[in-house]
């Protein structure tokens, strides 16, 4: 199954959900979501012709492999975050 891309749209890698940003021919630009502990964004890149995907390392100035699956944020993530110790958090609410 291949992603089908758009921009403001929400992907995982792991545990760690992605922004897509901009969109160009080969090249897909990614954002993460800004860590709990700090303040840093970490900026991604999407070879589609090859699927490699990469983060940008600011103490080089150049971008890495990253090793993991990309995939698309879709209802059962959103269905899991609103899980608490595997109840429906929707229970609490009556």
């Amino acid at each position: 199954m291949t992603i089908q891309f758009k921009t403001d749209a929400v992907y995982t890698l792991d545990k760690l959900k992605l922004i897509c940003t901009y969109i160009e021919d080969n090249t897909v630009w990614l954002k993460s979501d800004t860590y709990p502990i700090s303040d840093t964004i970490l900026l991604y890149k999407l070879e589609r012709k090859s699927g490699k995907l990469y983060v940008f390392n600011t103490k080089v100035q150049a971008y890495d492999l990253v090793e993991g699956c990309l995939s698309e944020y879709g209802a059962e993530q959103v269905w899991e975050s609103r899980k608490i110790d595997g109840m429906n958090v929707y229970d609490y609410l009556e």
